[in-house]
């Protein structure tokens, strides 16, 4: 299965490298910063590039089974790195924004108690997000925050009201 998955990324990796000498250099896109020479690229470099990276380079859109295939590159790059015990920069949405969104969800649903989780995992999310730029989520960050002080306050307000309504009927 591993020589198969190689012979699979071998084909992808060629596919991409010779679909940038077919088009004509009037058509492609403005090269980005990270322009690597997709002839001479290594499967690293293939793996480190974005997909609209990627496009910029060949000078079109990927197909779907391209988009696919760059995926299974990276996550097999990424599990090859781990089991080699190298760092692999894999900078997307932060884990503390999306637990900050989840609980600030469900702390609607459990009068409150998750809330307080909401409200700290989304003040570590938007503070990571500030100090490293790569990381993505500061809206999820925002919204985990701001859902769980609502949630708080409703949860307060219904306590003030039966409290309320309680010692009315006192």
């Amino acid at each position: 299965m591993k020589k198969y998955t190689q012979f699979l990324f071998s084909l992808v990796f060629l596919f991409l490298v010779g679909s940038s000498q077919a088009m004509p250099m009037a058509t492609v896109s403005p090269i980005p910063a990270t322009a690597i020479d997709m002839e001479n690229a290594t499967l690293a470099d293939l793996t480190s590039m974005s997909r609209v990276d990627i496009e910029a380079q060949i000078g079109r859109k990927l197909s779907l089974s391209e988009r696919m295939a760059l995926t299974v590159l990276k996550r097999k790059a990424k599990q090859e790195a781990k089991k080699a015990g190298r760092a692999y920069d894999d900078s997307g949405t932060d884990g503390f924004a999306i637990a900050a969104l989840v609980c600030g969800i469900v702390g609607f649903f459990t009068f409150g108690m998750l809330s307080v989780l909401a409200i700290v995992f989304g003040a570590i999310s938007k503070s990571r997000i500030k100090k490293d730029p790569s990381l993505d989520g500061y809206g999820m960050a925002q919204a985990g925050f701001i859902l769980g002080i609502v949630a708080i306050a409703l949860s307060v307000l219904l306590i003030i009201l039966f409290l309320a309504l309680g010692l009315l009927f006192i």
